[in-house]
């Protein structure tokens, strides 16, 4: 959401630099200053979103233990989905977010983490970490981050 609105004053800074003014008929442009500052915003919220992606799928990390109840889940056993998820977790901070689909499928009403916290006890918080994930999802697929 907060970048699709960073996006849209950014058109509409470009818009009102590149219209021309009532004096001359000159177009003003914004100045690299100004356009650094929008870039570096930008750069921040991108990173914003994918650390806290990252954050957020660490959180779920720690709530899979070996005691983790899995058996509504399409995993076989809890050492199959802790690998998974560690070794995706280092592809994400290294920046390839190319596994990230696969988990928007897990995230799903009746997916893996739902039945997975519904079992072990977290199900409501699972809610929130849900809203979450969807969230940054959508704003990391605004920005290109992610198909």
């Amino acid at each position: 959401m907060k970048l699709n609105i960073l996006f849209s004053l950014v058109i509409i800074l470009f818009i009102t630099a590149s219209c021309k003014n009532s004096e001359g008929n000159k177009g003003t442009t914004l100045s690299e200053t100004e356009m650094n500052s929008m870039q570096t915003d930008l750069n921040s919220m991108v990173e914003n979103d994918t650390s806290e992606m990252i954050v957020l799928l660490k959180n779920i990390r720690k709530k899979i233990t070996k005691d983790t109840d899995i058996i509504w889940s399409s995993f076989d056993d809890v050492e199959e989905l802790q690998t998974m998820m560690d070794k995706d977790i280092i592809e994400f901070e290294a920046g390839d977010f190319s596994s990230l689909k696969e988990y928007k499928t897990m995230f799903l009403p009746t997916g893996d983490f739902q039945e997975i916290s519904i079992s072990n006890g977290w199900g409501e918080e699972y809610l929130q970490l849900a809203y979450e994930f969807d969230e940054l999802y959508k704003n990391m697929q605004a920005n290109h981050i992610i198909e």
